[in-house]
């Protein structure tokens, strides 16, 4: 999958995202509807670092499993100008919600 680097749109359950290994080698992707962070390889949320075209709404689960401020920083989620909507959850059920206005 993760060779499919000119997808541009995934939709599917979010079960299924979570097993997408490398998934910011998905450099053209646009939307992706949740990550699921991992102690695994392939599935830190700096993954997320090199998705820069994303749009919509995203929700990162697992956050918990962020092992460093560093490796947090690497996810550059501060540069998701087309983000709308991002949700931040841990496995504790706390949430965080940002919107843009």
């Amino acid at each position: 999958m993760s060779k499919l680097i000119n997808l541009m749109h995934l939709k599917a359950e979010h079960q299924i995202i979570s097993e997408i290994n490398d998934v910011g080698k998905l450099t053209s992707l646009q939307r992706l509807s949740s990550f699921k962070v991992l102690k695994d390889q392939g599935h830190e949320v700096a993954q997320l670092g090199g998705l820069k075209q994303l749009h919509g709404e995203l929700r990162i689960t697992n956050l918990e499993y962020v092992e460093s401020k560093q490796e947090a920083s690497k996810a550059n989620l501060n540069n998701k100008r087309c983000l709308d909507g991002l949700t931040l959850e841990w496995t504790s059920n706390d949430r965080l919600q940002f919107r843009r206005q």
